[in-house]
């Protein structure tokens, strides 16, 4: 599992297990938590950085 705090939020990637063939991306943030599955590391990285994006824009619209 990778963890890391970004600017009041934590993004954590869960690798597949047994049972579980998927990457999960799971942001929590100030304005709740969205877990998203995913099956690359590509598709994975690629959604962390648009929830990332998402996040940052609406922290900006709503102070």
């Amino acid at each position: 599992m990778t963890k890391s705090d970004l600017d009041g939020a934590t993004l954590v990637y869960s690798p597949p297990r047994a049972g579980l063939p998927y990457l999960v991306v799971t942001f929590e943030g100030r304005f709740g938590t969205q877990v998203t599955q995913c099956k690359t590391q590509k598709e994975a990285e690629e959604t962390a950085a648009q929830t990332i994006e998402s996040h940052r824009l609406l922290r900006e619209r709503l102070g």
